[in-house]
């Protein structure tokens, strides 16, 4: 099966510190932070909620590693490679 290779552009999830934070602290790094993460692979799957990237490929035995499952909601921006 041929897969198509895309780049993915998402906003990631964050965890600021394992520490205690006042409310305005919060704020205060959520207002200046965004995450985003760009991630280049092959379209395995993809339904309303989820796309699914790998990133390795084996020649060899056409397995697949470095899969990611990425929530469509973070998704910023998409693009068809050739």
């Amino acid at each position: 099966m041929k897969y198509k290779k895309v780049q993915i552009e998402w906003n990631d999830a964050y965890h600021p510190t394992a520490s205690w934070l006042s409310v305005n602290e919060i704020a205060d790094i959520y207002k200046s932070e965004v995450f985003k993460v760009t991630n280049i692979g092959w379209l395995l799957f993809e339904d309303k909620r989820y796309v699914v990237l790998a990133s390795k490929r084996s020649d060899n035995w056409g397995d697949f590693g470095a899969v990611i499952m990425i929530p469509k909601g973070m998704i910023v921006k998409r693009k068809l490679l050739k």
